[in-house]
């Protein structure tokens, strides 16, 4: 359990219910100290507006896990992931985010049965049919699985596959 309660002067309270209880005066200090659980998860309608709140919740996960690099990657990929569900699937979505050992670990879940097919790169007259070549762009390893109604299109992403800051 977290606490943060800004009437809190220091980590602990004064509180005699708060006894053992991690606290802190502010939300910053709180997240510095116990960073987010090991997992993130939003729940989303298909709609236009869910690929930036899917990449909101990459920013604050690669923030807080301190997998920066991952950010725009991971940003490219759950932006692809989730836009196809919004296109294709066109069913509500789970996406979960997880650090692993350093890597990231981006998963979307929605309620159609049709998998991805990845044909290779769309003909450039083509108006859409990119996002798998995206994906595998930018993720180590990518794939999708089938769940009871539905299936999870998912990616590994590691920092070592990511360019260095430029110097």
């Amino acid at each position: 359990m977290l606490l943060c309660d800004p009437a809190i002067s220091g980590s602990g309270g004064a509180d005699a219910a708060l006894t053992g209880v991690p606290a802190w005066p502010t939300l910053d200090g709180a997240l510095a100290a116990a960073p987010l659980a090991a997992v993130l998860t939003a729940e989303l309608a298909p709609t236009v507006g869910a690929a930036r709140q899917a990449r909101e919740l990459v920013a604050t996960g690669c923030q807080h896990w301190d997998v920066r690099t991952l950010a725009e990657p991971a940003s490219l990929a759950i932006t692809e992931m989730v836009n196809n569900v919004v296109a294709h699937a066109r069913t509500p979505m789970t996406v979960r985010l997880a650090p692993q050992a350093g890597t990231l670990r981006v998963a979307v879940r929605d309620h159609s049965p049709l998998r991805p097919a990845f044909a290779g790169p769309a003909p450039p007259t083509r108006a859409g049919g990119r996002g798998l070549v995206m994906i595998d762009t930018v993720a180590r390893r990518w794939g999708s699985s089938p769940v009871p109604d539905g299936k999870v299109v998912w990616c590994v992403l590691h920092p070592d596959d990511e360019p260095g800051p430029a110097g």
